[in-house]
């Protein structure tokens, strides 16, 4: 006797079809292996997918770090450049600070030198020696001065450039040029 069962069965609703009513034997063993074997390539298929997100996350973070590292590189090629700078401003100050204290003894002795009745206005740098200007009482006073400022160990070349009378009678102008000595 033949069964007609009109009632729909859950596999029906959810696959759409309706499964044989039997695996027959022969076929169960192959079934069973490949069920198995797509569940395991699902479980393997998983297991990769996190490898390689995981990856992912750790190219990532290298990526980030080389940034990082390329970052504090170029800081760090500025701070080279920064501490050459530095040491060459640092150089330059011991430099201006030799050629000062210099400086400061021959404008000394420029000024010890001046006789008594002699006058400098000023005194100014140029190239390797100094231009003084200044006025005297007398040219006499002028000529003992051109002689004293020539007579300096560290600028023995001392030239008169011009003299001319003061304003209001008031003695002579002049000025005079001192250069390293030969």
């Amino acid at each position: 006797m033949t069964r007609i069962d009109y009632l729909v069965s859950r596999w029906e609703l959810l696959l759409g079809v309706a499964p044989p009513a039997a695996v027959p034997r022969t076929l169960r063993d192959p079934l069973i292996a490949l069920l198995a074997s797509l569940v395991l390539l699902g479980v393997l298929a998983g297991v990769q997918a996190a490898r390689l997100a995981h990856a992912r996350r750790d190219v990532e973070i290298v990526r980030q770090r080389l940034a990082q590292d390329d970052s504090a590189l170029r800081r760090l090629d500025a701070l080279e450049v920064e501490v050459r700078r530095l040491h060459a401003i640092d150089g330059e100050i011991d430099r201006i600070a030799e050629a000062g204290a210099h400086s400061v003894s021959a404008v000394a002795a420029i000024g010890n030198r001046i006789p008594k009745d002699a006058w400098l206005s000023s005194i100014r740098r140029d190239h390797d020696g100094y231009v003084l200007e200044g006025s005297a009482r007398r040219l006499s006073l002028v000529s003992r001065t051109l002689a004293a400022l020539a007579a300096l160990p560290a600028t023995g070349r001392a030239r008169l450039v011009s003299v001319q009378d003061a304003p209001a009678g008031r003695g002579v102008g002049y000025a005079i040029t001192l250069g390293p000595a030969r």
